[in-house]
C-alpha cells in the first residue's frame, strides 16, 4: 500500500511539473498579435453604409489559438455612435496567421440622431475601438486591444432641377427640342455622374426613354446643366398634344436613376421630378 500511495504521489507531481512546463514554455514565446490591417466601405446609399474591418491575427504558439470574443465600438467627436460583437468565432492555426473580416453597419438616421456635430453631406471623422479575446492553452485569456481612425461620408441627395423645354420644331405632326435639366452636388466631396438614366412623359405619355452615359464632374456648388433630347408627334397625344401646339402648359413627369463615382465607392440615386410647364 505504501508503494501504492508514492507511486500515486509521484504521478500527480509529475502531472503538476508537465503543466507548468508547457505554461512556461508558451509564456517564453511571443505573444499572439493582431491588427487591422485595412477598413473599407462595403456598401454605401442614403440610408447608411457598411464597414469591413480586416483584422490579422499572428499565432506563435506551436498549438490552435481559439478567438473567444472579439466585440468593437464606434465613435465620433467623443460620442459613440455604434457598438457591436463579432460573430464569425475561429480558430488561428498553430504558427499561422488568420484575417478576420469583421462587418459593422452604420444607419445614417441613428448616427445623425447621437452625434448633433455631424450633417448629411459631410465627411467626420471617427475612431473605431476593437477589443479580441483569445484562450491561450496553458496561459488563459488574452486581450488584444485594437484602434483604428478614418474618415467615413454622410451622403445627401444631388438637387435636381428641370429648365425649359426649348423646341427646335413644333407642327401637329412633329415636335422636336431638349429639356434641360441641372444636377447640383450638395455633398463636400466630389461625384462624378457616370450614368443618367431618365424617362420622360408629356401629358401621361412617354415622350422619352435614354440615358446620357459621358462621365461628368460635380463638385460641389458647382450646378452641371444637360440636355435631353425629345421628339415625338403631338397628333398623338390628344388634347394634351394641342395643349403644346397653342403654348399652354403641358403636365411633365420626369423620373430616373443617376449612377455616381465617389472617392468612398459608388452611389446611386433616384430622382422624380413632376410639374407644369410651357413648350417653347
Amino acid at each position: 500500500m505504501r508503494l501504492l500511495h508514492a507511486a500515486a504521489a509521484t504521478l500527480l507531481l509529475a502531472t503538476a511539473t508537465g503543466c507548468q512546463y508547457a505554461e512556461a514554455l508558451l509564456k517564453a514565446v511571443d505573444k499572439p498579435t493582431a491588427s487591422i490591417r485595412n477598413v473599407s466601405l462595403d456598401k454605401l446609399d442614403f440610408n447608411g453604409m457598411s464597414l469591413l474591418f480586416d483584422v490579422d491575427v499572428k499565432n506563435p504558439y506551436a498549438v490552435a489559438l481559439p478567438i473567444s470574443n472579439l466585440d468593437y465600438k464606434l465613435s465620433s467627436a467623443g460620442q459613440q455612435f455604434l457598438a457591436g460583437t463579432f460573430e464569425g468565432a475561429t480558430t488561428i492555426p498553430a504558427g499561422g496567421t488568420e484575417t478576420l473580416k469583421v462587418p459593422a453597419t452604420v444607419t445614417f438616421q441613428s448616427l445623425l440622431a447621437t452625434v448633433t456635430s455631424i450633417r448629411p453631406g459631410q465627411v467626420f471623422p471617427y475612431e473605431a475601438d476593437l477589443n479580441l479575446s483569445a484562450d491561450a492553452p496553458g496561459v488563459g485569456p488574452i486581450a488584444l486591444p485594437l484602434k483604428h481612425s478614418g474618415q467615413l461620408p454622410v451622403p445627401t441627395v444631388p438637387k435636381v432641377d428641370v429648365g425649359k423645354f426649348e423646341m427646335k420644331s413644333m407642327t401637329l405632326e412633329n415636335m422636336s427640342g431638349a429639356l434641360k435639366l441641372t444636377v447640383e452636388n450638395q455633398n463636400d466631396f466630389p461625384l462624378t455622374l457616370s450614368n443618367l438614366a431618365y424617362g420622360l412623359k408629356l401629358g401621361g405619355v412617354s415622350v422619352a426613354d435614354s440615358a446620357l452615359t459621358s462621365k461628368t464632374a460635380l463638385r460641389k456648388g458647382e450646378p452641371a446643366t444637360f440636355e435631353i433630347p425629345i421628339q415625338f408627334s403631338p397628333s398623338k397625344l390628344g388634347m394634351a398634344g394641342i395643349q403644346m401646339i397653342t403654348g399652354g402648359d403641358t403636365k411633365f413627369d420626369l423620373s430616373g436613376q443617376m449612377l455616381t463615382e465617389t472617392p468612398f465607392g459608388p452611389l446611386n440615386y433616384n430622382f422624380n421630378k413632376s410639374g407644369k410647364q410651357a413648350l417653347k
